[in-house]
């Protein structure tokens, strides 16, 4: 697959900074929170933001780094298993606003990017649903569950992958053209998709339509 630049340096230094104080606008100065980076990449991204936020409020904040291998959903499929990395939080959370930063990112923007990550298949994507948000879905010859019961297209921004480098005029242009109602409802039908197909619940319950096309 060839490799596109979702965001350059100075778009990255603005996206960061702006993150910044819209942090400092939920949180101020950072006395009841703290904010824990997921490993392994997510740590880098928490470094950089506190090294900025400690800049903008002139004292220290405190951070922590997460890990969650053993709750992956690509666990067990990769041919070389995954090595875990340390889980640092030597700090007394009880009464902190404990802030996981993609878990806010997706909850304040209307829409998320989903692009694959070690597979080919997004976690992501779902987790975008399940908030009611809509994905701003790179499509790399994935298979999404369900895709013979579910019009994904109707509740996705799709971008081919040949596409990619256009993504943001291609989210743009639909969010110029959707109607605020049509859009909120869009954002409840991904919310009902996720509780219908997605969860635990949804996903094996649902099992049994392949199994009725099996019969036939």
């Amino acid at each position: 697959m060839e490799k596109q630049v979702i965001l350059n340096t100075r778009h990255f230094e603005l996206t960061l900074n702006r993150l910044c104080y819209q942090l400092i606008e939920n949180h101020h100065d950072f006395s009841s929170t703290v904010l824990i980076g997921l490993q392994p990449r997510g740590v880098n991204v928490v470094a950089r933001l506190k090294h900025q936020l400690e800049e903008i409020l002139g004292h220290a904040i405190t951070c922590g780094n997460l890990d969650i291998t053993f709750y992956r959903d690509d666990f067990r499929r990769r041919e070389r298993p995954i090595i875990p990395s340390v889980t640092n939080i030597d700090f007394d959370i009880e009464n902190k606003n404990s802030n996981l930063l993609f878990e806010e990112n997706i909850l304040n923007n209307q829409y998320s990017l989903a692009v694959s990550g070690h597979g080919n298949y997004s976690f992501r994507l779902y987790q975008i649903l399940s908030a009611g948000r809509v994905p701003l879905f790179i499509d790399t010859d994935c298979v999404l569950p369900y895709e013979e019961f579910i019009d994904w297209k109707k509740h996705l921004v799709w971008v081919d992958e040949h596409d990619a480098k256009n993504a943001d005029k291609i989210l743009l242009d639909f969010h110029h053209t959707i109607h605020p109602d049509d859009f909120v409802t869009m954002q409840e039908s991904n919310r009902k998709l996720w509780e219908q197909y997605l969860n635990y619940t949804g996903f094996f319950s649902n099992l049994k339509l392949y199994f009725e096309r099996l019969v036939e």
